[in-house]
């Protein structure tokens, strides 16, 4: 082997064609020649390549991350991650430049040890809830399987306890989904729904009447009908609240509808989770609900709300920013982007890409060829369960951190969760190509963490 190497060192094509029938030889037969053509091509050999010739530059370190070949042929080969040429200070090891591209940045590199901070420690002292209590907001007659997905995943990244608040049609069929899962209905959209008829009724009454003491009559009917509504939704919005104190995030939207007599309900509990300081994630019908003209005070609110995550996709993207730019003090918002004052925003995508102010980071990490419904509800949740270990651990104690170190932890836990999502769809497109679903992609939510937890060496 010695022989063959030095005979190729000086042509790397050689070389690359050498270790290519090496690896061929070892691997079992039964693997086929594309699987086998993909694993040799990856950037694991590149490395390889590099330090065997010995003629590059780049500082490299070993990490314990096995090539993406099938489990059961996976064998503990090392790999070569690629890390910056300048070093380090306070002897922190760069991050690997790829899990295939996770941990790549756009400015510059995180260190390692503010990647293992990412995940709180397992230990034996650990209660039910240290590891994170989050609640969905989210769930409608329509609409049972998007906060399902949310929960599920947060449940499969590792997080203790989540609850479902829903509507009570949902109530029963996202309960049979899951025992895990605590779901508590909080409205009735049937009961909604005949408010919205009574007052149809009322609205045209009126407009028929002459009689002034009939349409009196009918004024006191809507006034009645008003209060109705207002007790309907004062007992959504307590009953969700009340909860606060004892949630490290709340993600509100994966299936919640748009039912109009809802969203004022919405907008008071968002209001008063900004009040406590609540780590929120929106997401799906949050975000339409935020473009409607009556509601864009609450968008103000959130825009300059630091704790919170928005996951617009293209076209929810399009109508925020352009509800933001029809705000009559715009001046509040200089910029030709009316994001780059806003908390974490995750631009769904090929490749996401999160952002807040002046830091701007991009998921590389490539997804299935496949877009199912209820993946973005999956990312939704990861993305839920990690702000909530983020909150977590500010809280326990690494709370020292200044502001900036703050900010840059919290951002860098939510593009995290979304390369963590797209090697999930990855795997679960590789295995169930076109039959993939929202499913699949749950299913491989924990052994990616696993993954990433093992390549820090947490």
């Amino acid at each position: 082997m010695k022989a063959r190497l030095r005979q190729g060192a000086g042509d790397v094509m050689t070389l690359g064609a050498f270790m290519y029938n090496f690896t061929q030889n070892l691997l079992p037969s039964s693997i086929s020649r594309p699987s086998l053509a993909r694993w040799s091509s990856r950037p694991v050999l590149s490395s390889w390549l590099l330090l065997l010739s010995n003629t590059s530059r780049t500082t490299v370190s070993v990490a314990s991350f096995d090539p993406p070949c099938p489990s059961r042929f996976r064998k503990k080969t090392p790999s070569i991650v690629m890390a910056s040429s300048h070093s380090t200070t306070n002897n922190e090891q760069r991050l690997p430049q790829e899990f295939s591209d996770i941990f790549h940045r756009v400015d510059n590199s995180f260190s390692s040890d503010q990647a293992r901070s990412l995940f709180p420690q397992l230990t034996s002292a650990a209660h039910k809830g240290s590891h994170g209590r989050i609640a969905i907001f989210g769930g409608s007659e329509k609409y049972t399987g998007a906060p399902y997905y949310a929960a599920s995943a947060a449940l499969n990244c590792g997080v203790d306890l989540v609850t479902v608040f829903c509507a009570k049609e949902a109530s029963i069929p996202i309960k049979c989904y899951s025992p895990e899962l605590m779901v508590q209905s909080v409205y009735s959209v049937e009961e909604l729904d005949d408010l919205v008829r009574e007052d149809a009724v009322l609205k045209a009454r009126m407009e028929t009447e002459r009689d002034g003491e009939q349409m009196n009559m009918i004024d006191e009917e809507r006034r009645l009908l008003r209060d109705r509504q207002h007790h309907i939704l004062q007992k959504t919005i307590l009953t969700i609240t009340a909860t606060f104190p004892s949630l490290h995030t709340l993600c509100v939207g994966p299936g919640l509808g748009r039912h109009g007599l809802l969203f004022p309900a919405v907008a008071a509990v968002l209001e008063k989770a900004m009040e406590s300081n609540l780590a929120l994630v929106l997401d799906a019908d949050a975000l339409y609900m935020l473009s409607l003209e009556e509601y864009r005070d609450t968008l103000k609110q959130l825009i300059s709300y630091e704790n919170v995550v928005m996951t617009p996709n293209l076209m929810e993207s399009k109508r925020l920013k352009q509800s933001l730019r029809n705000f009559r003090n715009y001046e509040d918002f200089k910029g030709d982007d009316p994001w780059s004052n806003a908390g974490i925003v995750v631009q769904k995508g090929s490749t996401d890409v999160v952002s807040q102010k002046s830091i701007t980071l991009r998921c590389k990490e490539k997804g299935g060829l496949k877009r199912s419904g209820g993946i973005g509800d999956v990312l939704a949740g990861t993305i839920s369960a990690f702000v909530a270990w983020n909150t977590l651990l500010q809280n326990g104690g690494g709370g020292n951190d200044d502001v900036t170190r703050q900010l840059e932890n919290r951002i860098f836990a939510v593009w995290m969760a979304c390369c963590a999502v797209k090697k999930a769809t990855r795997n679960a497109f590789d295995r169930k190509r076109r039959a993939m679903s929202a499913q699949h992609v749950l299913e491989e939510i924990g052994e990616v963490i696993r993954e990433i937890e093992h390549n820090l060496e947490v």
